[in-house]
């Protein structure tokens, strides 16, 4: 981190839960990746790691049927900003959903904090394994529901391309896997 700070890069990590909403098991707090910016080049790089723990495991096999009695993948899938009608793998709705707030506040802040150009500002998106899998949800949703708080309601991303992801052996997150 030194090493690349004196390049111009700046580090915050933003908080979550692993092995949420499986029976018997204990939310345990994680910290699922971090935010690179770079002010000069007016880049914005979110990094989500791999599977490193037992509860990280319970999130990459749980099933719907799996979950508590309060939760319903449709719950979540709609507070996540998707249609309820969508497929989003269990685990991967569920840990992005307990991530999304602190993720998005960390954005707020840097956005507000590091004097960013958002005219010409790129998004990149990464991840490993789980880490794919949480990026591809977080690509979609920071261009469809974050992106358009800053550029305006119409904002579609396929025509601006600011965001952008670049994922390493990623597992199928949505559509019908069952």
């Amino acid at each position: 981190q030194n090493d690349l700070h004196e390049y111009g890069w700046e580090f915050h990590v933003f908080g979550g839960y692993s092995g949420i909403g499986h029976k018997n098991e204990e939310k345990e707090i994680d910290l699922p990746g971090f935010i690179a910016i770079h002010k000069t080049k007016n880049i914005v790089v979110i990094v989500f790691h791999g599977s490193r723990s037992e509860s990280d495991w319970v999130t990459n096999f749980l099933r719907p049927e799996e979950l508590d009695e309060n939760e319903s993948i449709e719950n979540v899938t709609e507070k996540l900003g998707f249609s309820k009608d969508a497929y989003i793998h269990t685990g991967y709705a569920l840990k992005y959903y307990h991530m999304k707030q602190s993720l998005y506040t960390m954005l707020k802040f840097l956005i507000k904090k590091s004097d960013l150009d958002l005219d010409d500002l790129t998004w990149y998106v990464t991840g490993h394994s789980q880490g794919a899998g949480l990026a591809s949800l977080a690509m979609v949703d920071i261009a469809n529901n974050f992106l358009p708080q800053y550029e305006g309601a119409n904002f579609l991303n396929s025509e601006a391309n600011k965001v952008r992801g670049w994922v390493i052996s990623p597992p199928q997150v949505c559509g019908n896997i069952l």
